[in-house]
């Protein structure tokens, strides 16, 4: 009691909001309001593994969910890593291509060799030979 009292003796309101806090506040939100295309789900909501669940989805709808099976796919940030054995040289390519063509993908990472373009695509793994024409 003898606390709020000096406090409110010399004019100090403890529970004031502050303008300039409330002015960040409300710009925060609006920051926060939108969702990186990395952390973007199946369905349009926020998912910390977003891009992963998108590329698999891709994949496995185009190829069949078997074809994903030999390999763990990760995300760190907007890179897809693959991990595992790959035993087609023909599904490697096509899931690189796949993903680096969905939004949010900056590049796809397999034995530590990122592959940020097509353009590192074709120097890094060559087309198999019915794709390279």
């Amino acid at each position: 009691m003898e606390f709020q009292n000096s406090v409110a003796s010399v004019g100090i309101q403890p529970y004031r909001t502050c303008p300039a806090t409330s002015a960040v506040a409300s710009g925060a939100s609006t920051l926060f309001e939108t969702i990186p295309p990395e952390r973007m789900g199946l369905n349009g909501e926020y998912d910390y593994h977003g891009l992963t669940k998108r590329v698999c989805h891709a994949f496995c709808q185009r190829f069949g969910e078997a074809s994903l099976t030999p390999w763990a796919i990760a995300q760190r940030g907007g890179i897809v890593t693959i991990r595992g054995r790959i035993t087609s040289a023909y599904l490697l390519y096509q899931f690189i291509d796949l993903a680096l063509r969905t939004e949010g993908t900056v590049g796809v990472e397999i034995n530590g060799n990122t592959i940020f373009s097509h353009i590192d695509l074709h120097r890094m793994v060559p087309p198999p030979p019915s794709l390279a024409s």
